[in-house]
């Protein structure tokens, strides 16, 4: 199973489009954790609604005290095997969850990425994915491995594609001693070298799955503390 963490903060425009790609996944064994972090817009109602609707949601009211601290609370109850994380204005591929966990499977890898889209408010709307056969799933290309010594000698390489934290899946187990430091925007800077130091094998999918939204006012166009 996959623990979907969702943090969500008065994306009431955003949420129904995100929560709908989650749900409509090809893999099915998910738990979905969305944490409503104090929204005052009805974005916290909307996620009670899609509870309602599917018992794989699980909805964690709380006030606000940031993305990290959101992520945290997620992580604390999480059941799965797996961990990902998708932003509440955002969206993913339908078969993001079924080519990740194939590609896993394939390679006992720790922590497999996707590559992802940068879409603006104007294309947000009509944005759609490409589709996949199921030839191409079948036989899964296009991935290159990375072990820890290698993977920490090409980090100047790499360093734009490791830091987001919802362009993939990992195994729980590189969250054992990680959670996100409360306060700080772009949080996940402080973090990601002690996931690349939990993992044995990284696997880099050329495959975009998921659709980041970029819109002034986000958490990524905020200045770092």
């Amino acid at each position: 199973m996959i623990s979907v963490i969702i943090p969500v903060y008065n994306v009431k425009n955003y949420i129904e489009r995100c929560l709908n790609s989650v749900i409509s996944q090809t893999y099915k064994e998910l738990e979905i954790i969305a944490v409503d972090d104090g929204s005052t817009d009805g974005s916290g109602e909307i996620c009670d609604i899609y509870a309602q609707k599917d018992n794989r949601i699980r909805v964690i009211h709380q006030s606000n005290h940031g993305q990290s601290y959101a992520r945290n609370a997620a992580l604390d109850i999480a059941g799965g095997d797996y961990i990902a994380f998708v932003d509440s204005d955002d969206f993913i591929h339908p078969q993001m969850y079924e080519i990740l966990t194939g590609i896993m499977t394939k390679t006992d890898a720790d922590m497999v990425i996707a590559d992802k889209y940068t879409v603006n408010e104007s294309e947000y709307a009509e944005f759609k994915f490409e589709n996949f056969p199921d030839e191409y799933l079948k036989k899964i290309e296009k991935v290159s491995y990375e072990g820890k010594e290698e993977l920490f000698t090409q980090m100047d390489r790499r360093s734009l594609q490791l830091i987001s934290q919802w362009n993939r899946i990992y195994k729980k187990k590189v969250f054992h001693d990680v959670r996100f430091p409360v306060g700080k925007i772009h949080e996940e800077i402080y973090v990601v070298h002690k996931e690349l130091w939990n993992c044995e094998k990284i696997v880099f999918a050329d495959i975009n799955l998921y659709a980041y939204l970029q819109r002034n006012g986000s958490t990524m166009h905020s200045q770092a503390k």
